[in-house]
C-alpha cells in the first residue's frame, strides 16, 4: 500500500517523514525518557535496557534512547568510552534491524536533583552540582557551584566527546535536553543565570553546545532539541513566557543545525506533574504550544507533538490539524509495544491503552526504580521473562474474582491455550477498581478493565458475573487449577463510638455516594494512597462537603510524585478542607472528634458519615475449600496481600504463566 493510500484510510501516522538526512518510516516516535533500567553504569550488562528497546523497536520510526549525563572532559577515564560505545552499538543495532532511527538524549543537570546522583559512573567524592550561578537546586537544599569559564568549556567538550562516541557506535544522532529545568534551559533563564561574563549572554552556552554537538556528529547526524514552549513561571520569578521562548526557538532553529524540535513545558522538578501528567491532565495539552512553535519556525524542521497523547486517535487528530509533524506515543508504547503493528493489521481497537495512571512509569522513576506499567506487567521485565508459550495439554481453570488480578490471570492462561472460566459475585468486572465513576478523571483507569474484557471475549474465556462461588460449587465442579483472586475486605476499626455517625469503608462509601444520601463527610486517610485520593475527589466532585484528615504530614503522603502535584490543588479547587497531622479519636452524639497531633487542638463536629481510609485484610475464605478439592491452587492479588491494582495485574500475569 502506498503512503497516499494509507493516508486516505486515516493512518497519517504510517506515512513517512523527513528528519535531517533520514526518512522516518512513519510519524510515530518513542521520545527519550528515563527507563530506570541499568545500562550506563560500569560492570552492568544493559540487558534490561536492550530488552525494553527490542520489544518496542519494530514499530516507531523514531526511537529515543534514555538520556545520559556526560562526564566533563576532565572526568573521562580509561575504558569509560569503550564501555559506552559497546552499549550504544547494541541499542543502535536493535533499532536499525527494524528500520528505525535511534537518537540518544544528552543532558546536563545543572542545579537540579542532588549531587552524587550519577556517582556509579563517575565516583562521587562530594563534588557539588554545577550551574551558571550559585543557585539552589529545585529538589533539595543544595546550592550549586558556579562554574568557572574553564569548567563550562570542559563540560561542553565532554558533551561533544560523548556525542562522537554515540554516532561512531551507530546511533543516528543526538537529542539535547533544553527543557524541564535542565542546564540548557537554565542557561537562558534569568532566575538561574545571572553571570556577568560571556556565559551570562543568554544564548552563548546554547550556541556553543549546538556547535560542538554538530561538529561531533557531522552533517549527516540528526540533532534534535527538547525545548520548553512554556516555562510555567511568572515574569516576577524570572519566567520568560511563551512568546519569548518561541522567539528563542526560532533563533536557534534558524542557525541550521537543528533537525527537529521536541516541545515540552515546565522548568523545574515540581513541574513534572504537568510535564508528564496523570489522568488529571487533559489529553494533548502541549499541542497548542507545539502548533504555535511549528507556525513560528515554518517548515524548516519537523515538530514532535507530545503531552498526554495516549492513543492513536489523539495522534491522528494532531497530525490532521497540523499541530505537529511527528507524534510522541511514549507512555502509550510502555502500555502496548505493538501499536504500529496493530495499526497495520487493522486492529486499532485491540491496542492496550495508556490510562494515565503513572504508577508504574514516571512515579517509579522518581524513586530510582525501573519502569513498569499499570496494566502491562511485561514492561521493563522483557529480558527476564520468556515469550508466552502454548501449553502441551489444555487444563480447565477456574478463576474466582474478576478484579485486576483475576482478569489478568484469565487472559494469560487463555492466551497459552487453557480453558478458562472466571466467576465473580459482582455483576460487573474490575473489582474495586470499577467503583470509580465518571465524576473523576480517574475513570480513565477503567480503560484497563474494558481492554482486558474485550480480549477475554476474543479469547473465548467464559465469564460468569453475578455468581458467587462457595465450597459446594468447588466440590461439584472439577477444575484442574483454581486461581483465587477474591480480593480483600475492610479491617474492623477500633474507634470509641456510640454509633451515631456511621463508619464506612471506601467500598460502602461509594455505594452511599451513588444513593445520594450524604452531604457532609469526613474522610480519614491513613493509607495516603491513590485509592483514598480518588474516593475523596469523587465525593467532592459530586457536591458533597468533604473534610479530609490524615495523621501523615501531608494528604496523599504515598501518592506518586506526579499525583501529589495534582491531588491537593484538585481538592482545594473542589472546596475540600484539609487537616494534616490529625487523628480521629471517637464518635459521640452525631459528631466526630479529632485532635491535631502537634498542637493537641481538639475538634468535635457533626458529619453524615466517617469514611475510614485504612488498610484491608485479604479475603481467603475459599482457600481451604479450594485446596481440599484441587491440587493446584494459586492465591493472588489482594487475596494474597492487599496492595494496589498494578501489583494485582502483575500477580495475575505471573499466575497465568505458572499454570
Amino acid at each position: 500500500m502506498t503512503a497516499e493510500a494509507q493516508e486516505i484510510q486515516g493512518n497519517r501516522l504510517l506515512t513517512p517523514v523527513r528528519v535531517g538526512t533520514r526518512t522516518l518510516k512513519n510519524r510515530v516516535a518513542i521520545t527519550c525518557h528515563v527507563y530506570g533500567l541499568e545500562v550506563y553504569d560500569p560492570g552492568e550488562s544493559g540487558d534490561s535496557h536492550a530488552g525494553y528497546i527490542a520489544r518496542r523497536a519494530e514499530g516507531p520510526g523514531l526511537i529515543g534512547i534514555t538520556g545520559i549525563v556526560p562526564p566533563t572532559a576532565d572526568e573521562i577515564r580509561p575504558g569509560m568510552l569503550e564501555g559506552f560505545a559497546e552499549k550504544f552499538r547494541r541499542l543502535a543495532d536493535i533499532v536499525h534491524e527494524h528500520g528505525g532511527v535511534a537518537v540518544i538524549q544528552i543532558l546536563g543537570t545543572g542545579a537540579k536533583w542532588r549531587s552524587g546522583l550519577f556517582g556509579k559512573r563517575v565516583p562521587w567524592k562530594g563534588e557539588a552540582l554545577w550551574a551558571f550561578s550559585p543557585v539552589q537546586s529545585d529538589l533539595g537544599t543544595e546550592v550549586a557551584h558556579a562554574m568557572s569559564s574553564g569548567e563550562i568549556e570542559s563540560l561542553i567538550e565532554g558533551w561533544g566527546v560523548m556525542s562522537e562516541v554515540a554516532v561512531a557506535a551507530g546511533l543516528d544522532g543526538i537529542e539535547l535536553h533544553g527543557a524541564q529545568g535542565y542546564l540548557l534551559q537554565q542557561s537562558i533563564s534569568p532566575w538561574m543565570n545571572f553571570r556577568k561574563d560571556k556565559w551570562g549572554e543568554p544564548l552563548a552556552f546554547y550556541k556553543a553546545v549546538l556547535d560542538r554537538t554538530r561538529a561531533a556528529i557531522g552533517p549527516d547526524g540528526i540533532l534534535g532539541l527538547r525545548y520548553a514552549t512554556d516555562d510555567l513561571r511568572p515574569p516576577e520569578q524570572g519566567g520568560l513566557g511563551r512568546d519569548r521562548l518561541r522567539e528563542i526557538a526560532v533563533e536557534l532553529v534558524s542557525g541550521g543545525q537543528i533537525d527537529y524540535v521536541n516541545p515540552s513545558e515546565g522548568s523545574a522538578s515540581y513541574h513534572y506533574s504537568h510535564a508528564i501528567g496523570t489522568y488529571r491532565r487533559p489529553h494533548g495539552d502541549f499541542l497548542p504550544g507545539a502548533s504555535a512553535l511549528r507556525q513560528a519556525i515554518g517548515a524548516k524542521v519537523p515538530v514532535i507533538g507530545v503531552g498526554r497523547i495516549t492513543n492513536v486517535d489523539h495522534a491522528e487528530a494532531a497530525l490532521a490539524r497540523g499541530d505537529c509533524d511527528i507524534v510522541g506515543l511514549t507512555r502509550a508504547h510502555i502500555a502496548d509495544p505493538d501499536i504500529v503493528k496493530k495499526l497495520f493489521r487493522g486492529e486499532r481497537n485491540r491496542i492496550r491503552p495508556c490510562v494515565g495512571a503513572n504508577t508504574g512509569c514516571i512515579d517509579r522513576n522518581a524513586l530510582g526504580l525501573p519502569v513498569r506499567c499499570f496494566h502491562n506487567p511485561e514492561a521493563g521485565r522483557e529480558s527476564e521473562i520468556e515469550d508466552l508459550s502454548q501449553v502441551d495439554a489444555a487444563r480447565r481453570i477456574l478463576v474466582v474474582g474478576a478484579g485486576p488480578a483475576g482478569l489478568k490471570a484469565a487472559e494469560i492462561a487463555a492466551r497459552r491455550g487453557h480453558h478458562v472460566v472466571i466467576m465473580d459475585k459482582r455483576t460487573y468486572p474490575g473489582g474495586r477498581l470499577a467503583t470509580i465513576t465518571d465524576r473523576t478523571s480517574a475513570y480513565e483507569m477503567l480503560g484497563a478493565v474494558h481492554w482486558i474484557g474485550k480480549e477475554l471475549e476474543l479469547l473465548g474465556v467464559e465469564m460468569r458475573l453475578g455468581t458467587e462461588v462457595n465450597a459446594a460449587f468447588l466440590e461439584s465442579e472439577k477444575f484442574d487449577s483454581v486461581i483465587l483472586a477474591t480480593g480483600s475486605k475492610p479491617a474492623e476499626h477500633r474507634l470509641d463510638t456510640d454509633g451515631s455517625v456511621p463508619v464506612l469503608s471506601t467500598d460502602e462509601a461509594m455505594e452511599a455516594l451513588s444513593d445520594g444520601q450524604l452531604t457532609n463527610v469526613l474522610v480519614h486517610d491513613v493509607l495516603g494512597s491513590e485509592e483514598i485520593a480518588v474516593v475523596v475527589e469523587q465525593f467532592a466532585a459530586a457536591g458533597v462537603r468533604v473534610t479530609t484528615t490524615t495523621p501523615n504530614p501531608s494528604v496523599g503522603q504515598f501518592l506518586g510524585w506526579t499525583h501529589m502535584g495534582d491531588h491537593v490543588p484538585r481538592l482545594l479547587a473542589l472546596g475540600c478542607a484539609i487537616e494534616e497531622r490529625t487523628m480521629v479519636t471517637g464518635i459521640a452524639d452525631g459528631c466526630v472528634m479529632t485532635v491535631d497531633q502537634l498542637s493537641a487542638q481538639k475538634k468535635t463536629r457533626p458529619f453524615d458519615a466517617l469514611i475510614w481510609g485504612h488498610s484491608r485484610l485479604p479475603d481467603v475464605s475459599l482457600e481451604d475449600a479450594a485446596r481440599r478439592v484441587c491440587g493446584d491452587v494459586h492465591v493472588i492479588g489482594d487475596a494474597n496481600a492487599p496492595r494496589d491494582a498494578m501489583l494485582a495485574f502483575l500477580q495475575g500475569e505471573t499466575a497465568g504463566r505458572a499454570i
